[in-house]
């Protein structure tokens, strides 16, 4: 071997990148070669070992799956995708049996036509989900808190996804709504007899007796 020939093949990359790099003086240059390489040679997808690591011992690279291409356009009775990219959710009846029920079969159904007809995997529950509650007559104090015990739901900040449970969940959804032999008990407005109850105006303390009970 000659004076100065490096036998690791890790080391004499590192080596003469860093010499080909130190020849750039210019910092956006040296941003360009650097994707370029990883573009061309690599992924980040696994932790760099130290030089010298042994072969057998160095994390295997993960190279990222091209993303599945969307072929659908619409999910008939559930939800379409507008000209312009957005979903737009059809469903007219959520054959769900309460509120909490609507909310819930709402929101999963809402996220996994997004990940059918747009190929994302979250939604933004400030953009999207709010404002689809609102609009179904969904949004109140009790279904919020529906929305976020369910464990099925991942949250990422306002993003909002669905894991292997839930998403088999939604599909069962998705699967009765579309069903024309399946009826709803539940209709935008309606409101169960104990919340009835609750909220009709108390016989005692009228004006006969002066307000005492």
């Amino acid at each position: 071997m000659k004076e100065n020939e490096v036998s690791d093949p890790e080391i004499a990359a590192i080596l003469a990148i860093s010499q080909a790099l130190g020849a750039i003086d210019e910092l956006p240059t040296r941003i360009r070669v650097l994707n370029w390489a990883m573009s061309r040679f690599g992924s980040l997808g696994a932790p760099t070992p130290p030089p010298g690591t042994p072969p057998e011992q160095r994390p295997q690279v993960q190279v990222p799956q091209p993303a599945q291409p969307v072929t659908e356009k619409d999910i008939p009775g559930v939800a379409q995708l507008s000209g312009e990219g957005e979903v737009k959710i059809t469903i007219r009846d959520l054959k769900a049996s309460s509120t909490n029920d609507a909310a819930k079969r709402l929101v999963l159904t809402a996220i996994r036509a997004h990940e059918r007809l747009k190929g994302v995997r979250q939604v933004s529950s400030r953009e999207v989900i709010v404002p689809l509650m609102r609009d179904y007559r969904v949004y109140t104090g009790n279904t919020r808190t529906v929305i976020k015990n369910y464990k099925g739901i991942i949250r990422d900040g306002d993003m909002l996804s669905l894991d292997v449970h839930a998403r088999e969940e939604a599909d069962r959804f998705l699967e009765e709504i579309t069903d024309p032999e399946k009826r709803g008990t539940w209709k935008p407005g309606t409101r169960s007899k104990r919340t009835a109850k609750r909220t009709k105006a108390p016989e005692h303390g009228s004006e006969e007796n002066g307000g005492e009970q």
